[in-house]
């Protein structure tokens, strides 16, 4: 049976940047019917509707920063081309947008599999993130109000969450724990408990991660206790 070619969805998204607004579309068609390759059909980046980069799908067209046609060579199409152009001074956008690319992280977060216990701090979040607590425990070892800053934001989101901590278990281990506080109308509390990460629901464990992180990219723990973290894992 010949195999046919079925054009999957285009992936497009935009950014502003440079003082501009970037527009990217990548097409790309997977063969049938054995479905095991993927074949990139077009891939353009523009910069306030002006082309910076083009793939036809055989060739790679480069565009200057002044808008005027660039080199011009063939390309494999199994990968994006966008990584592989080098800096250079007159293609400030395509590698201010390539740059921008690296700090966008896709996760598909397993709550099943988010252990509670830090064995050893981890700089960066794992794709499934099952290593949220090692990533968070790095985060706050580098910055002690990183900690206060992400309980204050869950009090208002998650009912009667109250803070989380590191205990300490055995030698060299902790363990994430949160606690919860429940008060009466005249505001005393009359039902308190701690639990491990490991015994709130999927929700709760989701929801954590997921506030921690859009927190560590949007109050800049980023840069400077980013750097720290790594310097913490003993990372390069």
């Amino acid at each position: 049976m010949a195999s046919q070619r079925r054009r999957l969805p285009d992936i497009r998204f935009g950014c502003r940047g440079k003082g501009g607004r970037y527009q990217y579309t990548l097409e790309i068609e997977h063969e049938l019917p054995r479905g095991v390759k993927n074949r990139i059909k077009s891939e353009l980046l523009k910069f306030n509707d002006q082309k910076v980069f083009e793939f036809d799908g055989k060739e790679i067209h480069l565009y200057r920063d002044d808008g005027s046609a660039g080199p011009v060579f063939p390309f494999d199409w199994s990968r994006s081309g966008i990584a592989t152009v080098p800096e250079r001074h007159d293609n400030s956008r395509l590698t201010w947008f390539r740059d921008r690319l690296t700090a966008v992280r896709v996760f598909s977060p397993d709550p099943p599999a988010m252990d509670a216990v830090v064995k050893k701090p981890a700089s960066l979040p794992e794709r499934s993130m099952e290593n949220f607590a090692p990533w968070l425990f790095a985060m706050q070892s580098a910055d002690f109000e990183v900690g206060g800053a992400l309980a204050k934001s869950l009090q208002q989101t998650i009912r009667g969450f109250a803070k989380h901590r590191f205990a300490q278990v055995g030698t060299s281990a902790h363990e994430l724990m949160v606690d919860f506080e429940f008060r009466d109308q005249g505001g005393r509390i009359n039902n308190k408990f701690e639990l491990s990460f490991d015994a709130l629901s999927e929700g709760q464990r989701t929801f954590l991660r997921h506030t921690a992180y859009c927190m560590h990219r949007r109050q800049a723990w980023g840069n400077v206790v980013y750097r720290r973290a790594r310097q913490l894992c003993g990372s390069a």
